[in-house]
């Protein structure tokens, strides 16, 4: 069972955009809380979105956990979707 419980797609500025979605899913060890999130942040380029980064706590290379994709590196953390919202936040403010 994966079921959609929140999307958000949000213009920060003409160029900059923050997609979240949160799933509610059967509780398991990569999903203790029952609840599966992705938020990205994205740029403007020319007429294409292009990812500046996205926090989520899916599974990575098999390995479950919150984490940060960001240029080409992954970095794990320890936050929750409300954090997360506020990380990516901050990284859109910096833009």
């Amino acid at each position: 069972m994966k079921k959609l419980v929140y999307v958000s797609d949000t213009l920060i500025s003409v160029s900059i955009r923050v997609i979240k979605r949160l799933w509610k899913v059967e509780k398991s060890n990569e999903f203790p809380e029952g609840l599966e999130f992705a938020i990205q942040l994205l740029d403007r380029d020319n007429k294409l979105w292009k990812q500046i980064l996205r926090i989520d706590n899916q599974l990575h290379d098999g390995k479950p956990g919150v984490h940060i994709h960001k240029k080409g590196y992954v970095q794990w953390l320890d936050i929750t979707f409300e954090e997360a919202e506020e990380l990516i936040g901050r990284y859109a403010n910096e833009n």
